[in-house]
């Protein structure tokens, strides 16, 4: 199935809005951030972490039903013209040095976790999902946690006052 146009802008949207949501979240932490010089990238943004720059992809989960259970997962490769995939999977660490995703929480993955996969499991409402390919924990990864009825990623849509600086999650920083 193609993309369509709105589709592809919609997506845009989204992203954006995830890529702000983070760098709003380690400005509130004292980072500075910068976008990278180049327009077409797989690098979002840079900060800068005692005196190391820290090259960052973002991404937003997505939700899928498998009969009564609800799983969140974020997709490491793009779906292109008539739906197909792009042969580069996923991220490596020549690309970038973390991804964060935006989602039911704010999770932190250094690029040697997600490196060659072509998605991450992350939540699901299922009390045993299938765990027999995943070699990490998605859990160990949350900086913000959200809830399922209080999403970090729609935190702006519940806010009276806009964007309101996280309370620290297990973590005050990956």
């Amino acid at each position: 199935m193609a993309i369509s146009k709105e589709q592809s802008c919609k997506a845009h949207d989204t992203g954006a809005v995830s890529e702000l949501m983070v760098r709003a979240y380690l400005t509130s932490l004292g980072f500075d951030t910068f976008s990278p010089d180049k327009l077409h990238t797989r690098v979002d943004f840079i900060y800068v972490k005692s005196g190391i720059p820290i090259r960052v992809q973002v991404k937003t989960s997505t939700y899928s039903v498998s009969g009564k259970y609800q799983y969140e997962q974020c997709r490491l490769q793009k779906k292109g013209y008539k739906g197909q995939i792009d042969p580069v999977i996923g991220y490596s660490e020549s690309d970038v040095d973390e991804v964060w995703i935006v989602g039911t929480h704010l999770w932190c993955f250094p690029i040697d976790v997600v490196s060659g996969k072509p998605s991450l499991f992350l939540t699901s409402n299922n009390p045993s999902p299938v765990l027999v390919r995943r070699t990490y924990d998605p859990n160990e990864f949350i900086v913000v946690v959200g809830s399922p009825d209080r999403k970090y990623r729609d935190r702006l849509a519940y806010s009276d006052e806009g964007f309101i600086p996280p309370t620290l999650g297990k973590k005050s920083l990956p």
